[in-house]
């Protein structure tokens, strides 16, 4: 599948700039490729500083409270963006989302309250909330093929995070996700990239 258009979400305290490299490393340039900035926000977990964020982080633990007022607000958006390319005559199954870390947390949450079957979702060293507010997909939220990747080493966002992920779209009777893993920290690695080329390559 070449996708006809690419939503790429930043990390915390990152902006869109951070992933101008994917469409080159993915084989994608010819897609057209939106670079969204996430609003300055007061991080708790960062002791109230303000930095471009998509919804506050009260702490990295499973347990910790989360801020899914931020979290819809994020998805708001995104879902504005697919609905204006749609409007411009791209087909949804055409739309890929992708973030990282944060990023993806949203993509995620966006692609699986979506009303269409987009074309794939993206999740780099991402996961979602323990205590998720989805309850039940649609038959074209289930259809919408997730791809996550995540690192062994990763400190930020632990592994079992994802691993919970991917339990949790398997409980939500979601039909196509797979978890792949690399030896890497809270990054993005050659080796992945080259994987995930691969995947969106074969998806119909």
């Amino acid at each position: 599948m070449k996708p006809s258009c690419v939503i790429a979400l930043h990390g915390l305290g990152a902006s869109g700039d951070d992933l101008v490299f994917l469409p080159k490393m993915l084989g994608l340039a010819e897609a057209n490729w939106l670079f969204p900035d996430a609003p300055e926000l007061p991080i708790t977990w960062n002791a109230g500083m303000r930095m471009p964020a998509w919804f506050d982080i009260v702490g990295l633990s499973p347990k910790d409270p989360v801020d899914y007022a931020g979290i819809m607000r994020s998805v708001a958006v995104v879902q504005q963006l697919i609905e204006q390319q749609i409007q411009q005559g791209v087909l949804p199954e055409k739309i890929v989302l992708l973030g990282f870390s944060q990023g993806g947390v949203i993509a995620l949450y966006a692609a699986l309250a979506s009303r269409f079957r987009l074309g794939a979702v993206v999740g780099l060293s991402t996961w979602l909330p323990s205590d998720d507010k989805l309850t039940e997909l649609t038959s074209e939220q289930k259809q919408t093929p997730i791809w996550l990747g995540h690192g062994h080493d990763d400190a930020i966002v632990p592994l079992a995070a994802a691993e919970r992920t991917l339990a949790r779209l398997t409980d939500l009777s979601h039909a196509d996700h797979v978890l792949h893993r690399y030896a890497m920290a809270h990054t993005i690695v050659p080796e992945e990239l080259q994987d995930l080329e691969g995947w969106l390559a074969a998806l119909p």
